[in-house]
């Protein structure tokens, strides 16, 4: 019984946040650039460039982006709530919906999801744990059996995991329709350097070399981004491999100078640059699929080369910012859920970072505390003196707002006059 009252519960916010949404967009119809419309709720949408930002009393806790997708701030709806509170008014005098608990809803189905991803990864590696000594005895002898054969080093024999995941939805064989047809996948050194030779053994353990066309010649000047859980880096491989004409397999080695392969998607009118994401190895030390936010980073359903090519954009966009000091609470190097949005998402995103140090700065812990507005205002002129000159850092453009919004005597709008002044 309790469970169909959840149920219930569960399917009656979703109606709600249809609903309240499809209003919304309704509404907007036909808002023109630069244009805002106001609801009988009090709700402010204005159209910013083609996505559209959701206010209430002046802070923004919304944004609309151009495919109609609907993304809210959690701490800035809070601050709506408090703002009406001190007014004496709640949400259901203004007939509308507590986004709040919406937000809490999908945070904590997608924390449930990655509990049962890791569950999953976790019950796989028990009992990989469990098997016999000899299964992993079996394998080392496997890549020994390659090396020897073809007079290599094995710390330079890749030994594909045939049934890991690479991507969200597909492992190597679901990748590579050519491999189907092999029980094993090896890559070795070839006869140079860069040079590597790609090696399927059939069933009847026959050995065939696949001939896939070598991309970017020797040595390739193309650079690889290397979705690793949330973070991202960026490697030059030392040779690159064609699966077809909109995948490659890239070869890098470690700081151990062990040999590793590289699943690569090319970004969209960028010939020379690629994403990309480790290919797990049959070896039974090293088995483990790549992270939840890889892998659906990095499949095609859900990035294009087109989204890719974007992506890089952000990318670059977010590390220069970096580079010269804007704050970031995901921590040190651009994550990967800091370029996912719209440019005007990443923004924002960005923008309440900004916020969150001002409000330190002021030794402000609870937002609500603020003064409306006046941090979400003062970030936005902060983060647009960044974007409009890539020469200024974090600290002279903080300095230089300041600097901007003091009025005469002094004093900031945030500050009290003392009692002098009266």
């Amino acid at each position: 019984m309790a469970e169909n009252d959840t149920m219930e519960g569960k399917d009656l916010a979703i109606k709600e946040k249809k609903e309240f949404e499809e209003r919304v967009l309704e509404a907007i119809e036909d808002l023109k650039e630069g244009q805002t419309t106001t609801s009988t709720e009090g709700l402010e949408v204005t159209n910013n460039k083609g996505n559209y930002i959701i206010k209430l009393k002046g802070i923004p806790f919304g944004l609309i982006s151009k495919d109609g997708k609907f993304t809210y701030n959690k701490e800035n709806f809070k601050q709506v709530k408090n703002t009406l509170g001190e007014e004496g008014i709640t949400l259901e005098d203004l007939g509308l919906p507590d986004i709040e608990e919406w937000i809490d809803k999908e945070e904590k189905q997608k924390e449930e999801n990655q509990k049962d991803e890791k569950d999953l990864s976790d019950d796989i590696e028990e009992k990989e744990d469990e098997e016999p000594e000899k299964d992993e005895k079996t394998e080392d002898e496997a890549k020994k059996e390659i090396a020897k054969k073809h007079n290599v080093s094995p710390n330079q024999v890749v030994h594909v995991s045939m049934d890991r995941r690479i991507t969200d939805n597909d492992n190597f064989q679901g990748l590579a329709k050519w491999s189907k047809k092999y029980n094993d996948v090896y890559v070795i050194p070839g006869k140079d350097e860069y040079s590597w030779e790609t090696i399927g053994i059939d069933k009847d353990g026959k050995e065939e070399v696949i001939n896939n066309r070598q991309q970017e010649g020797k040595n390739p000047n193309v650079k690889v981004k290397i979705v690793d859980g949330k973070e991202i880096t960026e490697v030059r491989p030392i040779a690159m491999y064609e699966i077809d004409d909109k995948q490659s397999y890239a070869i890098v080695r470690d700081n151990a100078g062990k040999t590793k392969m590289l699943y690569c998607r090319q970004e969209e009118g960028r010939g020379k640059e690629y994403w990309g994401i480790g290919v797990p190895e049959q070896d039974t030390k090293n088995v483990r699929e790549k992270s939840v936010e890889g892998r659906d980073f990095i499949d095609s359903r859900n990035n294009s080369s087109y989204d890719l090519s974007k992506k890089a954009d952000e990318l670059e966009k977010g590390t220069d910012l970096e580079e010269r000091g804007i704050p970031s609470k995901e921590g040190k190097g651009v994550q990967v859920e800091e370029i996912e949005g719209t440019p005007a998402q990443n923004r924002l995103l960005r923008k309440d970072d900004i916020v969150d140090d001002l409000l330190k700065r002021d030794g402000i812990i609870d937002r609500a505390k603020a003064m409306p507005g006046f941090y979400e205002n003062k970030a936005e002129k902060v983060l647009k003196l960044m974007e409009t000159n890539d020469k200024i850092s974090y600290e002279e453009a903080v300095e230089s707002v300041e600097k901007s919004d003091r009025e005469p005597g002094g004093r900031t709008p945030d500050e009290k006059p003392n009692k002098r002044e009266h």
